[in-house]
């Protein structure tokens, strides 16, 4: 049964006593909380990844900030993009010819080829195959082994 306010006004179910019925409904309302809860924590978790993609210039970098090689690339993908290649060289085809002729003598070097491998692959909407995974695997090395010696140019 519905109760009414006036003729013309919106009707809300009346109340009715604890059944089955209104038990299943508290239970659904109560995997709702829980729904809102995951959301919430999903979206921690989005914002926590928007803030690792933020740009880390070289000085900036330390070792807490660099993934494990043997990271999978989900780990090393965010990693990758803290540096902007694009921006640094200036056109993204100064960025490409530094990746292309994989040149890795300095820490933006590296930077440059491992972001250029992260933006190629996600341009492509696929992740690395396994040869490409070994090459960004050995960058993420290099960059660890650059910072530990404090060689940030």
């Amino acid at each position: 049964m519905a109760t009414c306010d006036a003729p013309g006004q919106s009707c809300r179910p009346a109340a009715t006593p604890a059944s089955p019925g209104n038990r299943q409904n508290h239970a659904f309302h109560e995997a709702d909380g829980l729904t809102g809860a995951l959301l919430a924590s999903v979206m921690a978790a989005m914002e926590h990844a928007t803030a690792i993609k933020q740009e880390l210039s070289n000085t900036e970098l330390s070792p807490a900030d660099i993934p494990s090689f043997k990271e999978a690339w989900n780990r090393i993908e965010p990693f990758a993009l803290t540096f902007d290649g694009f921006k640094y060289w200036g056109s993204v085809e100064k960025c490409a010819e530094v990746a292309h002729e994989k040149r890795m003598a300095t820490l933006t070097e590296l930077r440059t080829c491992l972001f250029y491998e992260a933006r190629k692959w996600k341009q492509a909407g696929k992740t690395p195959d396994m040869v490409s995974l070994r090459y960004i695997r050995a960058l993420v090395y290099a960059i660890r082994e650059k910072v530990n010696a404090g060689q940030v140019r």
